[in-house]
């Protein structure tokens, strides 16, 4: 995975998990 902030990797995985649904 990337290193990023752990905000922006939140906001990623919530992406993440919008685009699955």
């Amino acid at each position: 995975m990337f290193t990023l902030s752990p905000f922006h990797r939140i906001l990623i995985h919530d992406s993440m998990i919008k685009s699955l649904k």
